[in-house]
């Protein structure tokens, strides 16, 4: 190997240790952020936070559909499972409409748009509730319950499974009754009222409830004033943003020695078998365990490591370790010089920076 190679095998191994870097952890619980209330349009306040969610719960009480809800422009998604409607010669209509961070503005205030084409625009109310440090994956549950009476009643509920721990569920009631501008109340059980919203004979009111241990939760309302001829609830359960992960293998001695020497890399204490080892992307037969040892070392060892393995958050998750380039060199290839000095670079650079969740295809 002459010296230009060995400079630029150096220089590699300089790239990987910056790389070598720790995720910091991720906070237990979904963030409330802001709450609006509104007719067809009408502007929502949303902080910077990091995974920030916007959902817009949309109720209306007459014969239509919502062709689209906006906010700042951009199309928000009907979540699946999360809209309800009962009919009664009239009808009451509500839905929960989701927004994740990779399509939200930056911090400030953007107006929420809701197209519906119903036959009455004066019955359409609509609210925005906004959190952070949520999962960009959906909704982890749903549920919903409606009914009608035309005596009226006082009171409606249903039970939702969250699977996370740290969960918030968001949820919308609306209802119909007798006039327009009459007197209602929609009065939470358990959660914490964030807004209401009328609109002619027909009202909203959204809440949230911090489910801090996953399990079977029940949202509901307690009704008084007008009487309610029809009413219909929705509820979305909305985990925490995925835990950070640390990707980093633990590294005994430099990733770069000469023949004759010895490095280990090993699992980190967030990693779970089963494991194994990969070197350029090929698996190593027959290394399945959590610590790889190269000794004595060959240049044959030199490559690029990596570690398959199973994070464990209540669910076994598939992923791949951030990769360590080990470099081996000729018996006196190596200056002792050039040793230590990439030694101190090594070390500043595994101690910054941070590292996202990587999953790893079956």
């Amino acid at each position: 190997m002459n010296r230009r190679n060995v400079s630029a095998s150096i220089a590699m191994m300089f790239v990987c240790a910056v790389c070598l870097v720790l995720a910091q952890p991720a906070s237990a619980q979904v963030v409330f952020d802001n709450a609006t209330g509104g007719g067809e349009t009408f502007d929502h306040d949303i902080g910077g936070g990091s995974d920030r969610v916007l959902i817009v719960g949309v109720g209306f009480e007459t014969a239509g559909d919502v062709s689209e809800v906006t906010y700042d422009g951009v199309a928000m998604t009907l979540i699946d499972g999360a809209s309800v409607r009962v009919e009664s010669g009239a009808e009451q209509w509500v839905g929960l409409f989701w927004l994740g961070e990779a399509d939200l503005p930056g911090a400030g205030t953007y107006e929420v748009a809701i197209d519906a084409e119903t036959e009455d625009a004066d019955r359409v109310a609509g609210g925005a509730i906004s959190l952070e440090n949520a999962s960009q994956d959906g909704p982890e549950a749903t549920a919903t319950d409606a009914d009608f009476d035309s005596e009226g009643f006082t009171e409606l509920d249903v039970d939702i499974t969250t699977v996370s721990d740290g969960a918030i569920i968001v949820d919308i009631i609306g209802s119909g009754f007798d006039g327009d501008d009459g007197d209602q109340d929609q009065n939470p059980t358990g959660q914490t009222l964030q807004l209401t919203s009328e609109a002619g004979s027909n009202g909203i009111t959204m809440s949230t409830l911090e489910a801090t241990t996953a399990g079977v939760h029940n949202v509901g309302y307690e009704l008084e004033g007008e009487e309610f001829n029809r009413i219909a609830l929705a509820a979305a359960a909305i985990g925490p943003a995925g835990p950070s992960v640390n990707l980093s293998l633990d590294v005994e001695g430099a990733t770069f020695t000469e023949e004759g020497g010895s490095i280990t890399l090993s699992a980190n204490d967030t990693m779970s078998a089963p494991f194994q080892w990969q070197l350029d992307g090929g698996d190593l037969g027959g290394e399945t365990n959590g610590t790889l040892s190269l000794s004595p070392t060959t240049t044959g060892d030199s490559g690029v490591y990596t570690l398959d393995f199973e994070f464990d958050d209540g669910a076994k998750v598939p992923m791949t370790s951030n990769p360590v380039s080990v470099s081996i060199f000729p018996a006196g290839a190596l200056p002792v010089a050039g040793i230590m000095g990439l030694g101190v670079l090594a070390l500043l650079g595994a101690v910054g920076g941070t590292v996202a969740m990587r999953r790893r295809s079956r």
